[in-house]
């Protein structure tokens, strides 16, 4: 019997993981009590989205990873995948109301597809716990966010190699890390002087355009995305109960809650990344 120690073991489970995303995945027999439970995600990711103005992602990819152990590849997958069918209404939404300036919505997704492209590239080079670490950043992010939702221009620029730039990097890091890259250029477009309803609204295209290309290329290779339609399904109950309670309840309070359980959840990623 030959001997490895704890550190091979670790990095041949780690190598595994990394390679998985390129192998067809056979999905998890999805019996009823499963079903209920992945519908469930979906709701609450979809009522703090609209709760919160964050994206589902951040709440889907642990859910799936650390709750219902999903492989890390296979969870962004199918977190992607979600959000490729909820957000098409939440742009037609923010559309209907004069929120998505087209001038800054195409280029942002022409920036994201080419993304998605390199992030498809990038992701088997890159080990599983610095995908960790970088996602334990981006909710360390989204804490940041809500804690300071108000952002002030720093400086005035829609040029199109500014905007294609900003998509690409929101594309990479969708596909990476399976959420829709809003994140990044909310916040981004708010300091170039963008008002808020309308970065949000035109950032909407990309994270649409970047969750459906990505899900069609693992959908060509064989990744079983039918989890993901159950988390829409919940994601398109949750959404108008937390539009409802949005108006409602005390936000300052919530807001700061939230953000805290956030910020907590960044740091147990981290910590247990195996990164370090």
């Amino acid at each position: 019997m030959t001997l490895i120690s704890a550190h091979q073991r670790h990095q041949r489970l780690v190598a595994g993981e990394r390679d998985a995303l390129n192998a067809p995945r056979v999905c998890p027999r999805v019996d009823a009590a499963h079903l209920a439970v992945l519908v469930g995600v979906g709701v609450g990711a979809g009522f703090l989205s609209a709760l919160f103005g964050i994206g589902g992602g951040v709440v889907m990819v642990p859910a799936l990873h650390y709750g219902l152990g999903y492989g890390w590849a296979h969870a962004t997958a199918i977190s992607l995948a979600a959000i490729a069918v909820t957000t098409p209404s939440g742009v037609l939404a923010h559309a209907r109301r004069g929120a998505v300036d087209w001038r800054l919505a195409w280029p942002l997704a022409v920036g994201g597809l080419a993304g998605v492209t390199a992030g498809a590239w990038l992701q088997p080079r890159i080990e599983v716990p610095w995908l960790k670490l970088l996602f334990a950043g981006l909710m360390a992010l989204g804490a940041w966010r809500m804690l300071r939702p108000a952002l002030h221009a720093r400086w005035h620029t829609r040029h199109p190699a500014f905007l294609l730039a900003l998509g690409l990097a929101c594309g990479v890091i969708s596909k990476l890390l399976g959420i829709g890259g809003g994140l990044l250029s909310v916040p981004a477009l708010a300091l170039t002087g963008t008002a808020i309803r309308v970065a949000v609204g035109s950032s909407l295209v990309p994270v649409f355009t970047n969750a459906a290309f990505a899900s069609a290329s693992h959908l060509a290779k064989g990744v079983a995305l039918l989890p993901g339609l159950a988390l829409a399904a919940g994601g398109l109950l949750g959404v108008p109960f937390g539009a409802r309670a949005a108006h409602r309840l005390p936000e300052a309070g919530l807001r700061r809650a939230f953000a805290t359980a956030l910020a907590a959840a960044a740091i147990a990623i981290a910590i247990t990344s195996g990164a370090f």
